[in-house]
């Protein structure tokens, strides 16, 4: 993000258990974190910042996995020559294992 892109959000942060603010830093390629907690401990704050992790992580990877395929790729021909996503393809137990 470059300062040109910088919009004024506002949170309404009263219910709020916790919070991280991720900002640009003061040098070229660094961060500021803000972030702090109200009702939560920390250990369960890490646990669900950890889950968000695991989970951008693996958008991330799938994202990359996406830009890295050619046109079609994920995709197959079903009996009738149309084509389905392979994610979606039932097969009947045992088969495809």
């Amino acid at each position: 993000m470059t300062r040109s892109d910088e919009s004024l959000t506002f949170v309404d942060g009263k219910d709020a258990l916790a919070f991280v603010i991720v900002r640009p830093g003061a040098s070229e390629g660094t961060v500021s974190v803000d972030a702090g907690s109200n009702g939560m401990s920390k250990e369960q704050g890490a646990y669900i910042l950890a889950q968000i992790a695991q989970r951008w992580a693996a958008e991330a990877e799938a994202e990359q996995a996406e830009h890295d395929s050619p046109p079609g790729a994920g995709l197959s021909r079903d009996g009738q020559g149309a084509l389905t996503d392979d994610a979606s393809i039932n097969t009947p137990a045992g088969e495809g294992e």
